[in-house]
């Protein structure tokens, strides 16, 4: 089946979005570019409003992100560029009993549920690394909860 729809002679249809995305909110970002870091300069990148709330406010804090106030200027924009980022699932079962089936591979699965959030993450000292900086996302959310998942997206620039 996936071999099917690779080679395009299978098409797969998923249902239609029903509701608008949300408007995104800003957050400041450092970065680890080492002349903006020195100077003190973040970026300003978007996220999910309507995910970006408690409990994941405790996975932003340890990303070092933070919510830009209206009117703050600080921040520098960078067209065409998005900061590193960590794929942050919440909320998952221990168990589970939900079986689907995917529409890709027609294998059976397991859902566990949860919400995900993507936080874009910077630095917390001039000198830490992005694997570094994953890995201490990665701990507090697994202290948090062991069933939780983190993904790392590298920066990109389009």
């Amino acid at each position: 089946m996936l071999l099917s729809y690779l080679d395009g002679s299978r098409e797969v249809s998923y249902p239609e979005r029903r509701v608008p995305r949300p408007d995104p909110a800003q957050v400041l970002v450092p970065t680890f570019n080492p002349d903006f870091l020195a100077e003190g300069k973040k970026l300003i990148q978007e996220v999910n409003s309507q995910r970006f709330v408690a409990p994941i406010t405790t996975y932003v804090n340890a990303a070092r992100c933070t919510l830009r106030a209206g009117g703050d200027t600080t921040g520098v924009r960078l067209r065409g560029f998005l900061a590193p980022r960590v794929s942050i699932v919440t909320g998952r079962q221990a168990q589970s009993e939900n079986r689907e089936t995917s529409k890709l591979t027609g294998q059976s699965y397991i859902k566990y549920g949860g919400q995900g959030v993507v936080v874009p993450f910077g630095p917390a000292t001039e000198t830490e690394t992005e694997m570094e900086a994953v890995a201490a996302i990665l701990n507090t959310a697994k202290a948090a909860n062991i069933r939780n998942l983190v993904s790392y997206i590298p920066g990109t620039v389009y």
